[in-house]
């Protein structure tokens, strides 16, 4: 007996363009429009996230329903991690030499009260 396993098709799509062109999407649920916000779940996967609640009525009495739905675009955990732009490389060198510089202020301050 052989078993053959199903190729994934992971979307031809980078994280990056995710971040920057998902947007939201509307999901109607009862009649009521909700917008699912673009996110990165912790599983690695992209899609949309949507928590909210709505009123309606059962038999004429009024009932709270919690919605919690995830839209997740599929095998997408399985695309390569993001990459690092330029413009983070920067932000992060920023912080580094930030952190440096108080790192010998502290220094120079401890000196002088031991000194």
């Amino acid at each position: 007996m052989s078993t053959t396993t199903k190729a994934k098709n992971v979307p031809n799509l980078s994280r990056e363009e995710f971040d920057r062109n998902a947007g939201s999407q509307i999901v109607t649920i009862a009649g009521k429009e909700f917008l699912a916000g673009a996110k990165e779940f912790s599983t690695g996967s992209l899609g949309w996230g949507l928590n909210d609640s709505f009123l309606t009525t059962i038999n004429g009495v009024a009932v709270k329903v919690q919605v919690g739905m995830n839209l997740t675009i599929a095998n997408t955990k399985d695309l390569p991690a993001r990459v690092l732009t330029p413009a983070i490389i920067a932000k992060l060198d920023g912080a580094l030499e930030a952190h440096d510089a108080a790192v010998a202020a502290a220094e120079t301050a401890e000196a002088a009260v031991v000194g």
